[in-house]
């Protein structure tokens, strides 16, 4: 089976999301790199699973991600085996750790 050249995914993590337990997350595997208009749409899916207390204590962390695609050179990010978090903020003791996550695993992606 032959591998696919571009994956990834958002999470949103943190202590308040308790199920599923990890988080939610939404997915890519494409032949080609997503665009950036497919990843604004993968992150407003990732935001339609959570509940709606969790999407407004991420508000903040998804215009961060939304600026990250929208400022993606033409060629697109690479894969560096690194997560990329966008926190809602480190300096709140309560959610110190809500945020939503990029994982770039294989490929490129947010191409213009």
């Amino acid at each position: 089976m032959p591998s696919i050249p571009h994956r990834g995914r958002w999470q949103a993590q943190g202590d308040d999301i308790t199920k599923p337990k990890g988080g939610y997350s939404v997915k890519w595997e494409e032949s080609s790199p997503p665009t950036k208009a497919a990843g604004m749409a993968s992150l407003n899916e990732l935001g339609g699973k959570c509940e709606s207390r969790q999407r407004e204590l991420r508000r903040n962390a998804c215009t961060k991600a939304r600026r990250f695609v929208e400022r993606a050179p033409l060629t697109g990010y690479t894969a560096t085996g690194a997560s990329k978090s966008f926190y809602v903020d480190p300096a709140d003791k309560k959610y110190k750790n809500a945020r939503i996550d990029l994982d770039i695993t294989a490929g490129a992606a947010f191409v213009s």
